[in-house]
């Protein structure tokens, strides 16, 4: 789920969840009407690929692997929703941003502590696998894995030019996700499934841009202390 603010009143519930069978949206009052959570293409995105997930890797939702759970879902509801704007330096990486009417968004790729997450493993917060702790934590510490994915996304080359294109990203990511992570899996496996996609996915680029592309991809870890 989004894990926004819920509201006592009956009328609105101000949230968004994948409930296992069907993505589900709640609502809030504008102007004494009430508007979807739908409206938001990042947070549709999110939750349909909380389905991929489940139909797939089927990362468990608790602890570390909940975490990871739901950076694949930031990552692909901010690809999805950016898909259209081929310049990577347009993407806006904050999430669930039109759900309220301050626009204040719930996440930011590119800046997870801004938003109360934490941006490398020592913040990492180990909280309890119930709900009052978020099933561990699992929309907090998927700031770490959302940075080092940021980190990957938007890495340039030395002329100055983005090393992946959105297609790409959109490979790597889904590939890595679907054939090399499991219902256990962590963030460091995460790193492994990734380095292994590029070996493929990037196996007819010059060996300068491979090997360039593989180095990113441990750099953007190894920034966040996943090793």
């Amino acid at each position: 789920c989004i894990l926004a603010d819920e509201s006592p009143d009956g009328q609105e519930w101000r949230n968004a969840a994948w409930v296992g069978t069907q993505m589900v949206y709640g609502q809030r009052r504008v102007g004494g009407q009430l508007r979807s959570y739908a409206v938001g293409l990042d947070v549709v995105a999110h939750e349909i690929f909380h389905g991929v997930t489940d139909r797939t890797s089927r990362l468990q939702y608790a602890g570390e692997s909940g975490a990871l759970n739901e950076s694949y879902s930031d990552i692909f509801g901010i690809i999805i929703s950016n898909f259209e704007k081929p310049d990577l330096s347009t993407w806006n990486w904050e999430m669930g941003e039109e759900l309220e009417g301050t626009g204040i968004p719930l996440r930011d790729l590119s800046n997870p502590t801004k938003y109360r997450q934490p941006g490398h493993m020592r913040d990492y917060l180990n909280w309890p696998v119930t709900p009052a702790g978020d099933w561990g934590g699992v929309h907090f510490n998927s700031g770490i894995h959302n940075l080092a994915a940021y980190k990957i996304m938007t890495a340039k080359d030395g002329q100055g030019a983005y090393l992946f294109d959105t297609n790409s990203l959109a490979a790597l990511f889904y590939l890595a996700l679907t054939q090399y992570l499991s219902r256990t899996s962590l963030f460091t496996d995460s790193r492994r499934a990734l380095e292994l996609v590029a070996r493929t996915l990037f196996r007819t680029d010059a060996i300068e841009v491979r090997n360039a592309k593989l180095q990113v991809i441990a750099r953007a870890f190894d920034a966040v202390g996943i090793q």
